[in-house]
Order: structure tokens, then C-alpha cells, then sequence
């Protein structure tokens, strides 16, 4: 394993004007629908998300971002679906100059009794951005194109005495990127670079279980195991060649190919926890544990295995309505747009960060 740490600065300041409407529910006779539509001005002082130097560009620009939200409350059954649509103008970037994204949310939860109860969620997005196509910043670049990502969870709860309760869940998130060696240029001087498909696209699936005790009323300690199964799907090399000659799309099974199947990995992850709520709007969670990660068709020379510690906490502080303040620290094993290298030595894969 390699762990590589990169950073892109990128900021959004302001509104220059607002306008917003919106179909607000009268009083005494609530609906269970809104539409709504945004129009702003902002500036971006890193619109390509470049270190600094001479690549780094700034410019002005206005969004557009019309919305629309369902909440359905059917008995036992809760249901919200929304979708927003954002279309974004760059006024100074040379080419591309407008970026469009979609994101739909569902989340339903089913209450079967005051015992068991079942959710499931769906988020789909198609977008630039690479803190919105991957929260986890697997990739730190803005990926030009129409690059889809979609995470779907199932959890089931079930209430097993007064004191334990137990979750039971499963997420699956797909990854596909724009950008391949057939539509773009990855040759940059003497060095020919993978593309985003090449290193990004997969599958992630994740299973875990979790025991949940009741320590007081508003404590829960948690006992839990997550695992956890990365799939990647391009048919691309992920090497960085330094050949000058070697010009992709990479030859499949060539001597210069590296296959993206060779970060595939299984992980499997022991961990204790606690939930805490302070009041009704300060709440701590944390999990803390090992992880064990599996790199099953790792080259030779590469290591296939290795443990490492497991931290998840957040502190949330609810300000207001619809208002969140998160503070957080995560350390675990991600996936990473750094790819593999090829030398008269061998193989050197990055295979995650």
C-alpha cells in the first residue's frame, strides 16, 4: 500500500444577487410537495482544481438550480424524493464554459412494529465536481463530462430485548467516469497518463452488522463488523508510462498494460462505537477498530495484505431547521486516482489511499 496525500484549493464566494422562487404550503393546509429555483452569482477562484501555478485560472460566473422535493407520510411509511438540477456558467474558462449536474435523493423507512423497521436509501448523481461525484475524494481533480455515481443502502432494525437491538445493512455505489482514452488526450510531453475510467470506475459494495446496547437513555455502545468488496471494470491500463512511444489506448495484455482489476480488494473491518445525544441538538457518534484489507490480484512484488487502525467519529450540532454542523475525523483505506508505475524493475501499483 501507498498513501498519497493531494490537495486542490477551490472556493465559491458569495452571491452577487438571489432570486428565489418558490411554491410555499399555506397555512392549516400543508403540502406534501415544493418546487423551487435558485439564480446566483459567484466567483471560483479554482475552477479546474489545480495546484497553484501557472494552471490555476479563476473566473466569475452565474447558477441556475431549479429543485423539487416530495415528503410522503402513508401510516407506517415515510417517503422523500427530491431531485435538483444545477446549471453553471464559467464566463472566463476557454472552453466548456457550462457545467451541468443532477442529483435525485430517495430515502424510504418502513415501520413494521415498534420492534423492526426497514430503510432504504438511493443517491444519483451526474456531475464535475469531485466532492459531489465522490464524497470521499478518491479524486481530488474536477472530471469534465457527465460522470455518474449511484449509492444505494438497505438497513434493517430490529429491537431484540429492552436493551439490544441489532442492524443489519448493505450498500452497493457505482462509479462510471467520462473520461477514457477514446475522448480524451492523456499524453502530456514524454509522459502518457490513465485516464479517470481507467483508474476510477467500480463497484463498492459494503455489508455490516451491527449489535446496539442500550447504556442509558442517551447512550448506545456499539459492537460491529463491516465487509467490504471493490470491483473495478475498465478495460483500460492504469499505468503512468514514461515511454514516449507508448501512446493509449494501452494494447490489452501488452507489455506496457497494468489491468485495473489488479486493485480489487476485499477489506473486512472489527470496530466498538458509541452513540451519544448531549441535548436535542448535540450529538456524538464514533467508531474505532481495525481494518484488514485483501488486494487479492495484486502483482507480484506488490504487498497483498495489510492491517491498519479504523477511526469514525462526528460531532453534529443542529443551529437550525434543516441546519447542520458537522465535525468529523475518518482514517481508512479509500480509493485513489493515483495509478501504477512501470520500470525495468517491475510493477509498482498505488493501491489505495
Amino acid at each position: 500500500m501507498k498513501k498519497v496525500i493531494a490537495s486542490a484549493g477551490l472556493l465559491a464566494i458569495g452571491a452577487l444577487g438571489t432570486q428565489t422562487v418558490q411554491a410555499q404550503l399555506a397555512a392549516g393546509a400543508e403540502k406534501p410537495w415544493s418546487v423551487s429555483a435558485t439564480l446566483r452569482g459567484f466567483y471560483d477562484d479554482n475552477y479546474d482544481t489545480q495546484p497553484d501555478g501557472p494552471l490555476r485560472r479563476g473566473t466569475f460566473g452565474y447558477e441556475l438550480r431549479p429543485s423539487a422535493q416530495v415528503n410522503l407520510v402513508q401510516g407506517q411509511t415515510t417517503l422523500n424524493l427530491s431531485y435538483i438540477y444545477s446549471y453553471m456558467y464559467y464566463i472566463d474558462r476557454p472552453n466548456g464554459k457550462a457545467d451541468q449536474s443532477h442529483d435525485v435523493e430517495l430515502f424510504l423507512n418502513h415501520f413494521f412494529n415498534e420492534r423492526y423497521s426497514v430503510d432504504f436509501s438511493d443517491s444519483f448523481v451526474i456531475a464535475q465536481e469531485p466532492e459531489i461525484i465522490d464524497p470521499n475524494l478518491s479524486a481530488v481533480d474536477r472530471a469534465n463530462g457527465d460522470n455518474l455515481r449511484n449509492t444505494a443502502a438497505i438497513n434493517f432494525h430490529a429491537q431484540l430485548t429492552r436493551l439490544l437491538g441489532l442492524v443489519l445493512g448493505y450498500s452497493n455505489t457505482y462509479y462510471d467516469y467520462n473520461q477514457d482514452a477514446g475522448n480524451v488526450n492523456t499524453s502530456l510531453g514524454q509522459q502518457n497518463f490513465p485516464t479517470y475510467s481507467a483508474l476510477l470506475n467500480r463497484m463498492e459494495q459494503y455489508a455490516h452488522i451491527d449489535g446496539r446496547y442500550q447504556i442509558s437513555d442517551t447512550s448506545v455502545g456499539i459492537l460491529g463488523y463491516q465487509f467490504g468488496a471493490v470491483t473495478y471494470n475498465s478495460p483500460e491500463s492504469i499505468a503512468d508510462l514514461a515511454a514516449p512511444n507508448t501512446i493509449p489506448p494501452y494494447p490489452f495484455g501488452g507489455p506496457d498494460y497494468v489491468a485495473a482489476d489488479t486493485r480489487n480488494n476485499y477489506s473486512h473491518t472489527v470496530y466498538i462505537g458509541l452513540d451519544h445525544t448531549f441535548r436535542s441538538n448535540l450529538s456524538f457518534s464514533g467508531r474505532g477498530g481495525v481494518q484488514f484489507m485483501d488486494y487479492y490480484q495484486s502483482p507480484a512484488g506488490n504487498p497483498q495484505s495489510s492491517p491498519s487502525p479504523y477511526f469514525d467519529l462526528s460531532l453534529n450540532y443542529t443551529y437550525t431547521d434543516g441546519g447542520v454542523v458537522v465535525f468529523g475525523f475518518h482514517n481508512a483505506h479509500n480509493q485513489t486516482d493515483i495509478g501504477a508505475a512501470v520500470s525495468g524493475t517491475g510493477v509498482s501499483v498505488t493501491q489505495d489511499e
